[in-house]
């Protein structure tokens, strides 16, 4: 088979014009990179409702953590998950504090989560994926087609009472796990 191109464009120099025209013609948003200094949270909300929703970012950030509610992250893009948001982080850093929260919504401000969640993009690298409602963030995208499956890191515990007053009981966990309490 031979290849035939303008002399003065080999195929090479117009595969990526190729690729990028086939990505538009198919729907597909192209993957932006991740700006060099920065981690990306893609955060899920089953709603499909982003407005308002912003990241505040703390500890080893670049980001403006001056005040929580005027110093938010706000969406950087939209993918297939959902939206995502690019967060300034120090050189070296080995703990960047994030909450995802709606500083704007009615009522005043509402977490995502009660918790805040922590991440080491030293040793967990620098993509993390969130879904609503679930206080961890994950380093691969979690299952959106079965949101009752357990998602990786989490266990499912059954426990039953034969009085059936669970009133006041609650779950501790202890060595090598993420929430102890």
């Amino acid at each position: 088979m031979t290849a035939y191109a303008h002399p003065n464009r080999p195929v090479a120099k117009r595969l990526p014009l190729f690729f990028a025209l086939m990505c538009v013609l198919a729907g597909l948003p192209a993957s932006a990179q991740i700006p060099s200094g920065d981690i990306r949270i893609h955060y899920f909300r089953p709603d499909g409702n982003y407005s308002g929703w912003t990241v505040y970012a703390f500890d080893n950030t670049t980001e403006n953590t001056g005040n929580y509610g005027s110093g938010p992250v706000q969406v950087t893009g939209t993918d297939s998950f959902g939206v995502y948001f690019d967060v300034g982080i120090t050189a070296g850093a080995q703990e960047v504090g994030i909450i995802i929260h709606n500083p704007t919504a009615p009522g005043g401000d509402q977490k995502d989560t009660p918790n805040n969640l922590f991440v080491d993009p030293a040793t967990q690298g620098i993509e993390y994926w969130a879904y609503s409602g679930i206080a961890k963030l994950y380093n691969k995208p979690p299952s959106l087609t079965n949101p009752t499956a357990i998602l990786p890191g989490y266990v499912r515990v059954h426990y039953h009472r034969t009085d059936g007053n669970y009133a006041g009981w609650t779950i501790g966990c202890v060595a090598n796990s993420v929430f102890a309490g």
